[in-house]
């Protein structure tokens, strides 16, 4: 929003957010599972959920909060802009980040715009960022086919089984072996263990390609 429009905002204010409730029109909450806040966190969209999923695969992202606060600025007696951030993020450098998710048809209109906009100039002058993330940015479809079965075979996973998977990745001829010669192995690692180890990067599979049992899995050179 420029100075033309509505005028510099006199101040910043904070409230808590609004409680999810079900049934409301254009509601989807759901909760999802997170393994990084060992909690369920709601959402209240399936893209939210979504991007949680995207959270937890990022190794830069330490933990994260859903619709944390509600920010309201005032422009005087009767003009006020009320805004509650889709997450707040914490990074693996101790940095904190508002993100912002939305459908990209949402983010065409000038008003949608506008107002982020001005929430980022405020919560800037504050020393917060805050992102708007689009859609088609992260929800690519075949990497969230691979993540989503990824993520739900990853529970009940170990440390040492999925030490067991790097070690015997790094063993094999070339340091790659397909999904199916890992479970024919004498011993062979669980499926928790092989999913958790591709999710979270300890091992290398291209996810931009239907995840199988055919699917070759790699390390890098040792070092």
């Amino acid at each position: 929003m420029n100075g033309q429009s509505v005028g510099y905002p006199r101040s910043l204010m904070t409230s808590p957010p609004k409680k999810l409730r079900t049934g409301e029109y254009g509601k989807h909450i759901t909760y999802f599972p997170s393994q990084k806040n060992r909690e369920y966190i709601s959402c209240e969209s399936l893209l939210e959920s979504d991007f949680c999923l995207y959270l937890e695969y990022l190794p830069a992202v330490q933990r994260y909060i859903s619709h944390p606060i509600r920010f309201i600025l005032n422009f005087g007696p009767t003009k006020t802009l009320k805004y509650t951030p889709d997450f707040f993020v914490k990074l693996a450098d101790g940095s904190w980040v508002f993100y912002e998710i939305k459908p990209d048809s949402q983010l065409e209109g000038s008003r949608t715009q506008e107002k982020l906009l001005c929430f980022q100039r405020a919560l800037a002058e504050h020393g917060y960022l805050l992102e708007t993330i689009a859609e088609s940015h992260f929800r690519k479809p075949t990497l969230f086919h691979n993540l989503n079965y990824l993520y739900a075979h990853s529970f009940g996973a170990t440390q040492l089984g999925i030490a067991r998977v790097v070690h015997i990745v790094e063993d094999a001829p070339s340091r790659t072996i397909r999904v199916h010669q890992l479970l024919e192995v004498l011993n062979p690692p669980t499926v928790s263990d092989i999913a958790s180890a591709v999710f979270n990067r300890k091992v290398h599979a291209n996810l931009n390609r239907f995840f199988s049992t055919q699917t070759q899995i790699s390390v890098g050179e040792r070092r």
